[in-house]
């Protein structure tokens, strides 16, 4: 064999490995793995569910970059796993601190017998209630969220509108839209400090330009309907970043369904001058043309 051939073939087999190794997003999932991973929380009451999320990105490490659907999909179910991981944690942190609430609650039931009674039941009943309390709180966010298809995210808390608020191909609200957005609305009301982003997402089907277009006027549409319902116009920022951010493939009609939608990010915190987060377009204003 010639040097010469020797070097193609050497460049040849180079580059298939390049191809085949694992895909780009891998790095950035297990990213997001470790950052959950090292939560002490996280350890202490999500385990099971963190060794699923691990199993979940190490197939995606292991899938060829080539095989573009497969690479999809896995990146969907690793994250999915991560982020069933953080709120399990976040449940778990919940529970425990009912039960310490409990705990207190029978310590002042023993105080009871030796010290002054009518102070003692005050207090356990102030300890019950206290208890009662924090699980009906506990309770109703985590109703709230799943009825809201909730996450929470580093960005902040994000609530997915699928495309059930909109008929095919329309940036209208349909009726049915109004109990969903109602509750949106009420949950960031809650949080008046809070700087609030409206994303409008598209399936595949069209040119991007439209795509990116319908986006946006659906986005607006929602904006529109919180900022009716008592939601500050500063607060809000809108984009229409149409078929540029699909979360399951565009190949098959529920891919496309899940890829219909509107994200809503409640951010973490307010920051006052802070720049706008990725995706984010200008603040919402009701008499601005787009």
């Amino acid at each position: 064999m010639t040097l010469s051939r020797m070097f193609i073939l050497s460049l040849a087999a180079s580059s298939l490995a390049c191809a085949s190794g694992p895909p780009p997003i891998a790095k950035t999932v297990r990213s997001d793995y470790s950052r959950v991973a090292s939560d002490p929380q996280v350890a202490e009451y999500a385990a099971l569910q963190l060794d699923d999320a691990d199993k979940a990105v190490r197939r995606l490490e292991e899938t060829s970059r080539r095989e573009k659907e497969d690479v999809a999909h896995l990146t969907y179910l690793a994250n999915q796993r991560i982020e069933i991981a953080r709120a399990a944690a976040a449940a778990g942190a919940a529970e425990a601190e009912v039960g310490t609430l409990g705990k207190q609650r029978d310590e002042l039931r023993l105080q009871a017998r030796s010290a002054d009674v009518d102070q003692a039941r005050a207090q356990t009943a102030s300890a019950e209630a206290q208890a009662a309390s924090a699980e009906d709180r506990a309770r109703e966010l985590e109703e709230r969220l799943e009825e809201l298809n909730a996450k929470q995210t580093e960005r902040g808390l994000v609530m997915t509108m699928s495309d059930v608020l909109f008929a095919f191909g329309s940036a209208t609200l349909q009726p049915g839209a109004s109990r969903a957005l109602g509750e949106v609305a009420d949950l960031l009301n809650e949080y008046p400090d809070r700087q609030v982003a409206i994303e409008g997402h598209t399936d595949a089907i069209g040119s991007e330009s439209s795509n990116r277009e319908l986006s946006r006027q659906r986005a607006d549409s929602v904006a529109a309907f919180l900022r009716g319902r008592g939601v500050d116009p500063s607060r809000l920022t809108v984009a229409g970043l149409g078929e540029s951010m699909p979360v399951a493939s565009n190949d098959e009609d529920a891919g496309r369904q899940a890829n219909r939608r509107v994200e809503i990010v409640l951010a973490p915190e307010s920051r006052p001058g802070a720049a706008p987060s990725v995706g984010a377009g200008p603040p919402y204003r009701p008499n601005a043309a787009h």
